[in-house]
């Protein structure tokens, strides 16, 4: 394979341009600034400063002057951090990557990488293209950060790759086919860039102002044009509009409101939820449903070892294993040998199942580098898809053991013996059924199963049916992706606090099915619904679909089931997006949890995106909170300072408007029953009321974090108004 000429990669970078993902236009800090006079309130209170400044009242121009720079200066730093999460996206790409050109091995940028390239990618390797493999031997990718499997997938010839993803096993030579923003993780940031919601808090705090001004325009303006009519002076007139706009708006509640979100960001920062939009703290109490991604979420995206069956006895696994069960010190043996990953620095370099054995046998205190001194390896026959085990051939002494690990079903079709009661037995028919009932029972208990098996020769070649024939039984391993702790009781708490909680995941629907059992999410429901559709009805009553179900469903269809669905198995990307449109559709404010980069555009679309601290940086720059402990519970207790947030902002926007038009009615009043010329109260009297009597009685209410028993109500009413 001679690869592209430099010629044609020159003439393929002009045609397709580099390997790397385009930023979106960087928001400027001039635009930034400029945003902040879109808010119509800063537009009344600079209206009210030139009044001031005009009719030779230079206090009120100096105080409203400072209010108007204190309110676009604390809007200008909170938007002054623009969102990069294509940045994030391009750190993906691994700096270099190899590819034959013109017959030779080059190690050339990714960012060169074109469309056509021969890569040549190893076990360690992040592929740095889309491309299509043309040869592969024992190949696996790690595909977790685009699908969220926390298994390898087996990649064969034919198949296609991904940009940002991992190879953990074996080797290829595949064919670039696609690069920079044509990838799959280039359309992803398409996606991510072309999303942008408003929680409700800015809704209501935005209609809040606009209604609140309107009223302040209409009120002034009549009573411009009465002062008027009534041949009063034009000062007079003036200094009653100054003093009627400055009582209308309550000038100082976007500064209470930003010290009530930023002490809230405070307390939540101090329980590891790091809130990046000081105005999504509040939304958090109003979410009343969680998308939980799975892997990385829930659970721990670590394969490990929880059950074991060997010599007719079942054990779990805890802290300390005992060796003096012969078939079980066996299986360890077999566990740790028949394994191409390594256990370096606690860290597993290779296939996550294969990890999940290795520190099985650690536990034991097996070590792989000085079992293989005593057992050397001389060959290997390789795991594939269509074989479904993987044998070892190892040289002990005079003789050579061979090793076997794979599907349960295909383990013992090449199995004649089988360790029990301590011996070596010919297997029966009734241990072989026993055997897939224990299998079957791991399987329905969300454990992926293993058997392993073993012989030995004296003397040894190359035929591999005489290798794999007649092998002595010695049991099974129930691995799982671990739930991480306190999951269950945060979601527990999600329940009291009246929040539903649906677990997405790539995982199929029984294994599904059984790990949200064990965290809780699944539940066991009666439903009683009218659905003509017996297909509909079928996946409401189960609680469980699949995404190529809901491929198969229109919007429609899916809005009238997904108030009732737990769990969905099985799904892309994009349909994380679609559930989460579902959702919002019917009334739910969302918050989604993730930590890939196949996260990040459900993130942005949904009411509140949470993105672990472990997670890529995709997916934390596409969220709004991002979970420092990586514990599910911490969005328990941001929920709790989320809910108190907005008692605080409605009491204290209560209190405002109510002081606020009692001196305009005041004033009404007056101009009424004793004319324009004496006014009880004119416009530095009302900001002095204000600031003192008004504002810091305001801003003790909005700090006010003591109560603990918000998380028990239900959650805030995503259409109450914050006035009603």
């Amino acid at each position: 394979m001679i690869g592209l000429s430099n010629i044609e990669v020159e003439e393929r970078i002009k045609k397709y341009g580099y390997n790397e993902l385009k930023e979106k236009k960087k928001v400027t800090w001039v635009k930034i600034l400029l945003r902040q006079f879109s808010n119509i309130l800063v537009w009344i209170l600079f209206a009210a400063s030139v009044i001031s400044f005009f009719i030779g009242e230079v206090l009120n121009f100096w105080v409203i002057i400072f209010l108007l720079f204190f309110i676009i200066f604390l809007g200008f730093i909170q938007e002054y951090k623009a969102e990069s999460a294509m940045e994030s996206l391009k750190k993906i790409v691994q700096p270099t990557t190899r590819v034959i050109r013109d017959g030779k091995v080059r190690k050339i940028p990714s960012r060169e990488v074109v469309p056509g390239d021969l890569l040549i990618l190893e076990m360690g390797d992040k592929i740095p293209a889309d491309a299509e493999v043309i040869e592969a031997i024992n190949l696996k990718v790690d595909e977790s950060i685009l699908t969220g499997e926390s298994i390898p997938t087996n990649k064969n010839v034919g198949d296609e790759i991904f940009a940002g993803t991992l190879v953990v096993s074996g080797k290829c030579k595949a064919i670039v086919t696609k690069t920079g923003m044509n990838t799959k993780i280039g359309q992803i940031s398409k996606a991510i860039e072309s999303i942008k919601e408003k929680t409700p808090l800015q809704q209501k705090i935005n209609s809040l102002v606009k209604r609140l001004s309107i009223l302040a325009i209409i009120i002034t303006t009549f009573i411009f044009i009465f002062g008027l009519l009534s041949g009063s002076s034009l000062y007079i007139v003036l200094m009653t509009t100054l003093a009627l706009s400055v009582g209308a708006i309550p000038e100082a509640l976007p500064l209470i409101l930003t010290i009530t979100l930023a002490y809230g960001m405070y307390q939540m920062a101090k329980n590891n939820a790091i809130v990046k939009r000081m105005i999504a703290a509040e939304t958090l109490g109003s979410v009343t449903f969680i998308c939980a991604d799975k892997t990385g979420t829930l659970t721990k995206n670590q394969m490990q070892v929880e059950k074991i069956y060997t010599n007719g006895r079942i054990y779990d696994i805890n802290a300390k294993i005992n060796l003096r069960d012969k078939g079980l010190n066996l299986l360890l043996k077999i566990c740790v040998l028949c394994n191409n990953a390594e256990l370096k620095s606690d860290k597993i370099i290779g296939d996550p199942t294969e990890g999940a054995l290795l520190i099985l046998g650690h536990k034991a205190n097996i070590s792989k580098d000085k079992l293989e001194k005593d057992y050397k390896r001389v060959y290997e026959i390789m795991f594939t898809s269509e074989r479904k085990m993987m044998t070892t051939i190892h040289k002990h002494a005079e003789k050579y053991l061979i090793l076997s690990k794979g599907a349960t079903e295909v383990i013992l079709k090449r199995c004649k013996y089988l360790i029990k009661e301590d011996k070596i037995k010919e297997m029966s028919e009734d241990d072989i059924k026993q055997i897939l009932q224990i299998n079957n029972k791991f399987a329905n208990d969300a454990y992926r199963v293993l058997a392993l098996a073993y012989k030995e020769m004296e003397n040894f070649d190359k035929n591999l049916n005489e290798i794999e024939k007649d092998l002595i039984f010695v049991g099974l391993v129930g691995m799982a992706d671990a739930p991480k702790e306190n999951v269950r009781e945060a979601i527990e708490l999600c329940k009291k606090a009246g929040i539903r909680v649906a677990m997405i995941t790539g995982d199929n629907p029984i294994t599904a099915k059984a790990i949200a059992k064990r965290l809780g999410i699944y539940e066991n429901q009666k439903v009683d619904i009218e659905i003509k559709n017996p297909k509909l009805l079928e996946i409401v009553k189960d609680g469980i679909i699949t995404g190529d179900e809901l491929n198969s469903m229109s919007d429609e269809e899916f809005e009238e089931v997904v108030d009732y669905i737990y769990v969905y198995a099985r799904t892309l990307p994009e349909q994380k997006l679609r559930i989460v449109k579902a959702l919002k559709n019917k009334g739910y404010i969302v918050a989604m949890t993730g930590d890939g980069v196949n996260d990040a555009p459900a993130l942005k679309k949904a009411d509140i995106g949470i993105a672990m601290g472990s997670g890529s940086d995709v997916a934390k720059e596409a969220s709004d909170i991002i979970l420092q402990d990586d514990n599910f519970a911490t969005i328990v207790e941001a929920i709790k300072i989320g809910r108190i947030i907005y008692d605080n902002i409605k009491c204290f926007t209560t209190y405002f408007v109510s002081t606020n038009y009692c001196e305009i009615f005041l004033i009404l009043l007056s101009l009424f029953l004793i004319g324009v010329d004496y006014l009880p109260l004119l416009a530095t009297h009302i900001l002095l009321i204000n600031m003192v009597a008004e504002d810091l009685p305001a801003a003790t209410i909005g700090l006010d974090f003591s109560r603990e028993d918000v998380i028990y109500k239900k959650p805030i009413n995503p259409k109450d108004k914050i006035l009603g």
